[in-house]
């Protein structure tokens, strides 16, 4: 039997990782039935990952760890591997497993695929960083296929001084499509969610903490209270992840939003996507919590925390950009009247509104990537 390697960043507490390989997965095993497969992650070093490697991370899948470091031994055997999607093109050590480890040492026989990586804040500027920037173009010379999930991650791979060719591709979890159930409306009457009103689903993150963003919530909560207030909404609180200290953020929103009903159910990455599935409208701030809205055509406006003067730019804002969807964007850093651009988007749900065109194209292109990558792969 064959034997296909997935490796990303499985193992930690991050929906987005989390639903990123289950999709990848579901992709493969849709188009290769007869593969055997095996998840692999590497070990970051450090509390904040909050690692854990059986099943119930792996959704469905036990994860083998790869040592942090420059090894290759753990893909002796493979057949193939497929590395990402997600945010991992990074210049941190912990992260080179995801660059091929060293790739001079990289098994020829072993044919391996980038598949959507994203450079998160990733600098091509950094004199102190030419060994790092040489080690990339290496990895995408000895690739069998490299294709990244944004053109600011194609430009830093060019940069970096890889002259092959790179597919700019959508994110993998935009295919992801789960069987039918009544999670979701479950925990949000759970909740004490009237489901048979507008809902809108608010899951914040750590600019909450910020002083510096203080006047953007006192704008955008003063505005959803006004509505929770006159019954035009029921407003549910739910961290869309675990690893930034999410719970004690929705609990500190809930302090500041009467009215508005806190989701406390245990929930794994696919029930959070399936709870987002249930929402009229998703005010979010993780990437894939976007994606998951995208994928499952509902609206949201996204308030990036994202944003770097490392690389001027965020992978939210990539996506925004590319998809024309900056009526749905908000920068907690940068948004003077967060309400009124939330009245907008709520005045454009009041028409015809969807997001199945772009949405049918991305996942065009996105079948069209699996057919390649397979067929570069052997």
């Amino acid at each position: 039997m064959k034997r296909i390697g997935f490796l990303g960043a499985y193992s930690i507490d991050n929906a987005g990782d989390q639903l990123l390989g289950y999709a990848v997965r579901e992709a493969f095993r849709e188009r290769l039935p007869g593969v055997k497969q095996t998840l692999y992650a590497p070990a970051f070093r450090g509390d904040l990952w909050k690692h854990a490697w059986d099943a119930e991370r792996g959704l469905g899948v036990p994860i083998e760890r790869v040592p942090a470091d420059d090894s290759v031994r753990w893909a002796k055997g493979l057949d193939a591997v497929v590395v990402g999607g997600g945010g991992i093109l990074r210049l941190e050590p912990d992260f080179r497993p995801f660059q091929l480890g060293d790739p001079k040492k990289w098994d020829r026989d072993v044919p391996a695929a980038w598949n959507a990586l994203g450079a998160e804040a990733t600098p091509a500027h950094l004199a102190a960083h030419q060994a790092d920037y040489a080690r990339v173009a290496r990895c995408c010379e000895t690739l069998s296929y490299v294709s990244v999930r944004n053109e600011l991650t194609a430009r830093f791979v060019r940069r970096c001084g890889f002259r092959g060719e790179v597919h700019v591709v959508p994110d993998p979890a935009l295919l992801l499509e789960l069987p039918e159930s009544d999670f979701a409306e479950r925990t949000l009457r759970a909740a004490g969610v009237d489901t048979s009103a507008f809902v809108v689903g608010l899951s914040v993150g750590t600019s909450l903490r910020d002083a510096r963003t203080s006047h953007f919530y006192t704008d955008l909560f003063g505005a959803l209270s006004k509505l929770t207030a006159k019954r035009a909404i029921e407003l549910a609180i739910f961290p869309f992840g675990d690893m930034y200290g999410d719970t004690e953020l929705q609990r500190m929103a809930l302090s500041a939003l009467p009215g508005a009903k806190l989701v406390e159910t245990k929930m794994s990455a696919l029930d959070r996507w399936r709870l987002v599935g249930a929402l009229d409208l998703h005010v979010c701030t993780r990437y894939h919590a976007v994606i998951a809205a995208l994928a499952q055509d509902v609206p949201f406006l996204v308030m990036d925390e994202y944003l770097t003067d490392a690389t001027a730019s965020s992978k939210i804002r990539e996506l925004v950009v590319e998809h024309a969807l900056e009526a749905f964007y908000l920068s907690p850093h940068l948004s003077l009247r967060p309400a009124a651009k939330l009245d907008n988007a709520l005045s454009i749900l009041d028409g015809e509104f969807s997001f199945e065109a772009p949405l049918a194209t991305m996942r065009k292109r996105l079948r069209a990537h699996y057919d390649a990558m397979i067929a570069s792969l052997g």
